[in-house]
């Protein structure tokens, strides 16, 4: 399980009002908005996910963009586009290259050059595009099309690449807007882009995805020259015969930002791969973990048993003073610990809470008699008597808090762990009464044989700007700095049994640190045991880190095999620039309660 540092009653913060975190992922909670969430009403969980590039890589920006490009827009003006969605800001988790956003509804990544927005149920995706657009032209400064000034309603930023997917929907008549049928999200982009090409990938009459794509279309004098020094309306919008936004248009190299020297071989875009997982027919054991039931009984269990094991340190601490103050000690090393009423709660590293400061303020300062010794035979106050009702209630039911001991006990934490990813961190959030969400922001680890530069010591800020760069610069044995190179991955689950649904997403490059796609593939299925359930590996082309997960590699005819479960479909799309790995599978002895869920055509 990963540390989290998180403030109690913090409200949303944008990016530019945490400078100083500049190598540590940071952790802020609506406490508002998770207050009110039930999810009884959830029942779509397939989601919709959009992602949009403005520019190949952060170091492609264009001159009118400002620092931080995405990442300089406040986080109530992403507010205001999520209300057309239809969704809330949980909490987010700031870093130096990516804010994850956990939302009511699924996720939401904010890059300098990049956005992605993943939501379920109902929520009308689509509807908060072209707003999007705008906030990019308009806030961030990403240059805008069909309009000679920003403060035209017309303005909308130009995106350089648009991807739109999802799995077939198991109840699209309660869908709403565009989101009906794929017919009409087609159309509606279409309306709204050049050049889209849309997919549809699986078996008609059975489990399908949907994907729909722009491409970059490189001009060697585009007309990509501002109005003037001090705007960023681009000229060719002016003489545009179609209110469709182009896509693709790249900023010449004279156009780039002064001091930006990338090269297209170090465009992110060329070194981009996205796994994603769906599942459903989750076995009803496994869905079980995704309950506020079990994750509280879960909870408690803990709380009972770090209690213990604090009680059993205490007086192994207090042991040794009493040898120590005999003549019998050597070197005892004194803990000034406490509990503290600060306003900010850590979860530790390895634990819910810091259990051995309470134990080790009993056997130091509340629960010894005049000689050093514990009283009451040695024994030690209960853990629970230092936390008041609420205090306990809280630990048992809130649900940033149970969503951590969901993502520890499920196994989720241990897909990139902290012993090998130092600076990870993973915001989970538990829903009532069931349903579970989480983000996980993953800095390049070390590269082997070098130390590890972690920026933080269970959950702290680091003291100096000097030391969070020093730990944000640390490389990996393949790929880009930490740095640069800050990678994602989010879940969500509907465990529900008439309409369960788990999905899995990231960025980390298959290959890194040994771990081939394989493996992450197996440990996620592992959790969640579905009955059925689809991989889509997205690859851009030639560049793979993980060389061998192309096709005919050896980790790609390993994916082929995974444990317990037959594969029934591959489907390899070859586009322009990206590889497309279909495969879905069936586990080995599985029966449908029925006839397999089609949803749509």
């Amino acid at each position: 399980m990963v540390a989290l540092d998180i403030p109690n009653g913090c409200t949303l913060s944008p990016s530019l009002a945490t400078p100083h975190l500049l190598g540590t992922p940071h952790l802020h909670i609506n406490h508002d908005v998770a207050a009110d969430l039930d999810s009884s009403n959830a029942f779509e969980g397939p989601e919709k996910l959009l992602e949009v590039w403005f520019a190949p890589s952060p170091k492609a920006l264009a001159p009118s963009v400002k620092e931080n490009g995405l990442k300089s827009v406040p986080a109530d003006v992403w507010v205001e586009m999520l209300d057309l969605v239809n969704c809330k800001i949980l909490s987010v988790i700031h870093s130096e290259t990516v804010d994850a956003y956990l939302l009511s509804e699924s996720s939401m990544f904010v890059f300098p050059h990049k956005i992605i927005l993943k939501t379920c149920g109902t929520t009308t995706l689509l509807l908060g595009l072209h707003r999007m657009l705008r906030i990019a032209a308009t806030v961030a400064g990403f240059p805008f099309h069909n309009a000679v000034s920003a403060n035209d309603i017309r303005a909308a930023a130009t995106p350089y690449r648009v991807f739109y997917s999802r799995k077939n929907f198991l109840f699209p008549d309660r869908q709403q807007g565009p989101h009906r049928s794929w017919k009409q999200e087609v159309k509606y982009l279409d309306d709204m882009f050049e050049g889209g090409s849309a997919y549809m990938v699986g078996k008609m009459n059975g489990d399908h995805w949907y994907l729909y794509i722009t491409s970059p279309t490189f001009n060697p004098t585009p007309p990509q020259t501002p109005v003037d020094k001090d705007s960023n309306a681009v000229l060719g919008s002016l003489v545009s015969r179609s209110n469709k936004i182009p896509t693709g248009i790249l900023a010449t190299p004279a156009d780039r930002a002064p001091g930006d020297h990338a090269s297209a071989a170090d465009d992110e875009d060329k070194h981009d791969e996205t796994l994603e997982i769906l599942m459903t027919d989750l076995d009803p054991e496994n869905a079980k973990q995704f309950y506020l039931s079990n994750a509280s009984a879960v909870a408690h269990d803990r709380i009972l048993s770090q209690t213990d094991s604090a009680l059993l340190k205490a007086a192994t601490a207090s042991k040794q003073q009493q040898q120590q103050q005999h003549g019998h000690g050597h070197g005892l090393v004194q803990q000034d610990s406490h509990m503290s009423d600060s306003t900010y709660s850590v979860l530790d590293s390895e634990d819910l809470f810091d259990v051995d400061d309470i134990a080790v303020q009993n056997a130091a300062n509340g629960n010894k008699n005049d000689n050093g010794a514990c009283s009451s035979g040695g024994s030690l106050t209960p853990l629970s008597e230092h936390l008041d009702s609420a205090d306990m209630e809280a630990l048992t039911t809130e649900g940033h808090a149970l969503g951590t001991v969901v993502s520890d006990s499920c196994g989720l934490s241990d897909v990139y762990p902290q012993s090998v990813y130092p600076d990870a961190r993973i915001d989970a959030y538990m829903f009532a009464p069931c349903g579970f969400s989480a983000n996980g922001v993953i800095p390049a680890p070390p590269a082997d044989g070098d130390a590890v530069a972690s920026s933080t010591t269970n959950g702290e800020i680091p003291e100096t700007a000097e030391t969070a760069e020093t730990a944000s610069v640390s490389t990996s044995d393949s790929g880009p700095t930490s740095a640069q190179g800050n990678h994602y991955f989010t879940v969500h689950v509907t465990p529900e049994p008439n309409c369960s649904f788990a999905s899995f997403e990231t960025n980390v490059p298959g290959g890194q640190k040994g771990r081939q796609t394989a493996d992450i593939v197996k440990h996620v299925v592992d959790i969640f045991r579905p009955g059925r359930f689809s991989v889509t590996l997205f690859e851009a082309k030639g560049t793979s880190i993980d060389s061998t997960t192309k096709p005919g590699g050896s980790s790609g005819k390993r994916l082929e095999r995974i444990p317990g479960y037959r594969r029934i479909d591959r489907i390899v799309h070859d586009f322009e620039d990206y590889d497309l790995v279909f495969r879905f599978f069936e586990r080995e002895g599985f029966v449908s309660n029925g006839e397999a869920r089609v949803g749509e055509l």
